[in-house]
């Protein structure tokens, strides 16, 4: 899965992501941990965390520059991969403009 969280990382679970309405690391920020929880069968840490760590990648690329210097910055702080951000995370102009 691109966001490498641990605690949801198979693709049936993002499967069952999507179904639930969770269709993008926006969205997963804005879920209730709890309701994580009972969707998934994981301990309230575990869909705390992964929660959490969606809102961390959310703060972060809303605060993202656009300097392609930066990006390998973004990657190392969030742990998701520069080719992620590119394809699936950042703004499809920014993205573009970072690739050239």
């Amino acid at each position: 899965m691109v966001l490498d969280i641990e605690e949801i990382s198979d693709v049936l679970k993002a499967e069952k992501l999507f179904q639930n309405g969770i269709k993008n690391v926006n969205d997963l920020s804005r879920v209730d941990h709890e309701e994580l929880s009972e969707l998934f069968e994981i301990s309230q840490d575990e869909a705390r965390k992964a929660v959490q760590r969606a809102k961390n990648i959310v703060k972060l690329v809303s605060e993202f520059s656009g300097d392609r210097a930066q990006l390998g910055i973004l990657a190392a702080r969030t742990g998701v991969k520069v080719d992620a951000f590119l394809d699936y995370l950042l703004p499809k102009e920014m993205a573009e403009r970072l690739r050239y």
